[in-house]
């Protein structure tokens, strides 16, 4: 199956079903392929999304699998062709900044010994965390954006 049967037939399911969660996620998926065929401009993945579209074609024509497969080839763009969905390290990086820094904190914190040390430490430790996360995903989002693997529907 190519990439355009496939939106074609994203765009088909979308019109004929009646529960939205499936209609926003065939419209999701069929936009997602839209805009992995327009950055593929050179024509250097077509070959290798078109044989995945191939392998899960039976799991996307039969309703029970068809969110399996859709998970599955999602895997597959993020793992095998280093997409990856917009502002994702970003939410990374304030993840393991914030706790990274929070626990940096209250170890200083206990080392002060202070009254309210620990809260102290706390609270600074997990703002300079959350800062250090946000810079280096930021830095890293636009280093993704550069290399064109960010896909704003993924």
């Amino acid at each position: 199956m190519k990439i355009d049967q496939t939106i074609e037939f994203f765009d088909q399911l979308t019109n004929e079903t009646q529960k939205f969660s499936e209609r926003r996620r065939y419209r999701q998926f069929a936009r997602m392929l839209k805009e992995l065929n327009e950055k593929d401009t050179s024509g250097k993945y077509t070959m290798v999304i078109d044989r995945k579209l191939d392998e899960i074609q039976p799991q996307l024509l039969a309703p029970a699998d068809r969110k399996k497969a859709v998970q599955n080839f999602i895997k597959f763009i993020s793992e095998t062709l280093g997409f990856v969905p917009a502002h994702h390290y970003i939410s990374i990086g304030v993840g393991i900044g914030l706790a990274s820094g929070t626990a940096l904190g209250v170890l200083i914190g206990l080392l002060l010994s202070q009254p309210y040390g620990i809260a102290y430490g706390a609270s600074i430790g997990s703002s300079t965390g959350l800062a250090f996360g946000l810079v280096i995903g930021r830095f890293l989002d636009n280093k993704a954006a550069r290399e064109n693997r960010v896909l704003k529907y993924l």
